[in-house]
C-alpha cells in the first residue's frame, strides 16, 4: 500500500510497475512507502519506480522527531520536529538535490 502524504489519500497498487506518472506538483506527488515500522521511502509518484527521479530519500521516526536521509551528491541527513516539516523540505530541495545526485557519487541510484 502507498500513502500520499500531501492529501492523506491512500492509493493501492498491485505492484510498483502499475504506478503511473501524474501531472502534480511535487508536494502533491510525494508518497511514502513503508519499509519498516518506523521508516519509509520518500518517492515522487510522477516518475515510474526504478527510474531516475522516483526515489528521493528515506524518513524515519526517531525519539526527537523525524530523520530525513536525502540522496544528493552524497547522502544528506537532517532532523526535523515533524514528518510534515521533513516532507516540505524534500519538496523544496528536490530539484537541487537531484541535480547534484546526477553528477555525484550517488548517480548510480535510480
Amino acid at each position: 500500500m502507498t500513502v500520499n502524504i500531501a492529501t492523506n489519500a491512500t492509493r493501492v497498487v498491485a505492484s510498483d510497475d502499475e504506478a503511473e506518472s501524474a501531472p502534480l506538483a511535487l508536494d502533491e506527488a510525494l508518497i511514502l512507502k513503508r519499509i519498516t515500522e518506523t521508516a519509509w521511502q520518500v518517492c515522487d509518484s510522477r516518475h515510474l519506480p526504478h527510474r531516475p527521479g522516483y526515489l528521493l530519500g528515506f524518513v524515519e521516526n526517531v525519539p526527537d522527531g523525524v530523520e530525513l536521509m536525502q540522496l544528493g551528491e552524497k547522502f544528506i541527513w537532517t532532523r526535523f520536529p515533524t514528518m510534515s516539516a521533513a516532507l516540505a523540505h524534500v519538496a523544496a530541495t528536490a530539484y537541487v538535490t537531484a541535480t547534484r545526485r546526477s553528477t555525484g557519487d550517488l548517480a548510480w541510484i535510480s
